[in-house]
């Protein structure tokens, strides 16, 4: 190629250059596409040992020892979800509002039994509580409770928000995924159902929203194993996993 280039530079700078000459280079440039358009690329996969592949087991958040700790109720599983300025948890009969040093400043009675999961709504600047059938929203400035979704069919277990939705998950093997809209009023969207969430022997322990996607931690009840899935949370394609160990 470069030869060639050559002979037409050459070429072009001769006034008297020959039909027979440009009809030579031509004829060259024609094999020289041919031979391109005849080669044939042969990629193999890369193959990687899986032996070679070394997790490391050491504390990815090596946190410094706690110098605040407050008890929570036992049956409300510890839940809690905080803003920038508060934490909000269940310490039974009463929802508390704690300070960065985890000083109670605020506290209102909780009608129920159990809570089942809470998370924090930018949106509505609320925090919305959860039990097994009831949905409320709590206005950390008022304390005052007010619900907005009741259900007499499923059983609720966890619940994650985005600026636009609210995810809710249910309990038990075949766990659903319940989506609703945010803004203006909650109205149901979709119901996601097995096997799209998990298999008919799995059940979603956890969900969370960020960044446009979900993240579940999906349990097995054939060998109590558990995997971390993100998701994709417009379609619940799973997009990546990963096995956590007991």
């Amino acid at each position: 190629l470069n030869r060639l280039r050559t002979n037409v530079e050459e070429l072009a700078c001769v006034q008297d250059a020959t039909q027979q000459n440009t009809n030579s280079i031509k004829t060259s440039i024609d094999w020289i596409e041919q031979d391109i358009n005849n080669i044939r690329f042969n990629f193999r996969p890369l193959l990687i040992d899986e032996h070679l592949i070394v997790r490391r087991s050491q504390d990815l958040l090596p946190f410094p020892p706690s110098n605040q700790a407050i008890e929570l109720t036992d049956s409300s599983y510890a839940v809690l979800a905080g803003n920038k300025q508060h934490v909000l948890v269940h310490r039974e009969p009463t929802l508390c509002l704690l300070d960065r040093q985890l000083t109670i400043i605020k506290e209102t009675p909780w009608p129920l039994d159990d809570i089942s999961d809470i998370c924090w709504s930018s949106v509505l600047n609320r925090f919305i509580v959860i039990n097994s059938q009831y949905v409320f929203i709590l206005d950390e400035r008022t304390m005052v409770l007010e619900q907005c979704l009741t259900s007499d069919t499923v059983k609720w277990i966890r619940v994650t928000c985005s600026d636009t939705k609210i995810y809710l998950s249910t309990q038990g093997l075949g766990s659903s995924i319940f989506e609703y809209t945010l803004m203006p009023s909650i109205v149901l969207l979709k119901e996601w159902k097995s096997p799209v969430t998990c298999t008919h022997n799995e059940w979603i322990e956890d969900l969370k929203f960020h960044n446009d996607f979900l993240g579940l931690v999906i349990s097995r009840c054939a060998n109590n194993a558990a995997c971390f899935e993100l998701r994709s949370s417009t379609t619940l394609n799973c997009l990546w996993s990963i096995q956590l160990d007991d």
